[in-house]
């Protein structure tokens, strides 16, 4: 199969950055045609040899309408070049499928602000004319999947909610036998349970309801790293 791979930015760095990379990996490995398609790439991300990357340049546009004007460009380049199957991880409108990893309405209802502001209008836009686009959606979490039905009425048949992947070759139930050495290295509390949460944004991914629940098990043999 021809497969587009759909995202803002091929890149070291990010949850869907680290997605990008795993599906073109995994895709090629069975031996599809991946072409990923995005409008920033760091030259250092070395991709499968075969793996075409297609480049959309939008550094000569403000940042708050390279996510409109790249949606725009990914029509006209659609309609000259066919493709079995179109994943997007960002927020597009000539997707097969689209990755959502979260809204910008659910963003603003957890920081506790109002919209505001010409980039709040296109986020939300975008989400919108994103969600009501024919393909399949497959937000990342529960969350994620009740928000885009809150937010924007999504059409919950075109939903089906996809985890994020994880590395095996990096993550696996052999590293439990490193635990002592991961406790030294990292400075883990010895014989207490260690709770990791690991985030770029603390208000969104629940740091103050952690904080409340830590600081009433006091008591325990517990401990939080952020």
């Amino acid at each position: 199969m021809r497969i587009a791979l759909i995202h803002t930015r091929l890149l070291y760095r990010g949850g869907l950055e680290s997605r990008l990379l795993a599906y073109t990996q995994y895709l090629h490995a069975k031996g599809h045609q991946v072409t990923i398609c995005v409008y920033k790439v760091d030259p250092s991300v070395m991709v499968p040899d075969g793996v075409e990357v297609k480049r959309f340049p939008l550094r000569w546009l403000p940042k708050v309408f390279r996510a409109w004007i790249f949606n725009k460009r990914l029509h006209k380049f659609f309609d000259k070049e066919e493709f079995d199957l179109r994943i997007s991880l960002g927020r597009t409108t000539c997707h097969d499928a689209m990755i959502v990893a979260g809204n910008h309405l659910g963003f603003l209802a957890a920081m506790g602000r109002k919209a505001s502001g010409l980039n709040d209008r296109l986020q939300i836009k975008l989400d919108g004319m994103a969600y009501a686009s024919p393909g399949v959606l497959l937000p990342a979490s529960e969350m994620v999947k009740a928000q885009m039905i809150q937010f924007h009425q999504t059409d919950e048949r075109k939903i089906q909610v996809l985890y994020p992947p994880t590395d095996n070759k990096r993550f696996h139930i052999g590293l439990k036998d490193k635990k002592a050495a991961f406790r030294k290295k990292f400075g883990l509390a010895e014989g207490k349970k260690s709770f990791l949460l690991i985030s770029a944004n603390h208000e969104l991914k629940g740091l103050p309801i952690l904080l409340k629940a830590f600081a009433a098990l006091q008591d325990l043999q517990i401990e939080l790293l952020v």
